[in-house]
C-alpha cells in the first residue's frame, strides 16, 4: 500500500480530543481498538513536520549555543551522551559513529525543534539505519468511513 497512514483509534481520539471534540467521540465509539487509516492530507494538516524534521534539528544544534555535555547514559541498549541545551531540554547523542540522535526530550518550547505547541515530548529513535517492513493491519477502518457514519 503506497504511502498511506494508519493511526491506533485510542491514540486518535486522544489526538482530536482538545480540537474536535465529536469526531474523537465517533472515534471512541466505532474504532476505540481498531487502526484507522487516515486520510492522505491527514499530515500536512497535524504539524508533526516540525517535530520529525531532523535535517532541521540537526542543523540548528550544530549553530547552537549553550550546550552542554551532561555525562553517559544508556539508551535503547546503546550508549548515548547526554546533551543539554539553555531550554532545559536534553538530546541524547550515540557514542558510536555515525552518532545518531537516539532521543530528544522537550520540557518547554525549544527552537531547534519544534513549534511553539509541543512541549514535554520524548522521541525515541531506536532503528535509525535499519530497513523496515510494514504490513497493512488487518481490520482497519478508513477514517472517511467514520466520518461518514
Amino acid at each position: 500500500m503506497p504511502s498511506r497512514t494508519f493511526v491506533y483509534g485510542a491514540d486518535l481520539a486522544q489526538f482530536l480530543a482538545t480540537s474536535n471534540a465529536q469526531a474523537a467521540a465517533i472515534v471512541r465509539a466505532k474504532a476505540i481498538d481498531k487502526w484507522v487509516l487516515m486520510p492522505e492530507e491527514f499530515w500536512s494538516s497535524t504539524g508533526i513536520s516540525e517535530l520529525t524534521d531532523m535535517r532541521k534539528m540537526a542543523d540548528c544544534l550544530q549553530a547552537a549555543s549553550g550546550l552542554k555535555k551532561k555525562g553517559t547514559s544508556t539508551v535503547s541498549g546503546k550508549r548515548a551522551v547526554e546533551v543539554d541545551d539553555q531550554l532545559t531540554s536534553q538530546i541524547y547523542v550515540d557514542t558510536a559513529s555515525p552518532h545518531y540522535l537516539l532521543r530528544v526530550a522537550l520540557s518547554g518550547t525549544d527552537t531547534c525543534v519544534t513549534g511553539s505547541a509541543v512541549s514535554n515530548e520524548t522521541l525515541d529513535l531506536s532503528k535509525l539505519g535499519q530497513k523496515l517492513d510494514i504490513a497493512v493491519p488487518d481490520g482497519y477502518v478508513d477514517a472517511q468511513t467514520l466520518a461518514t457514519g
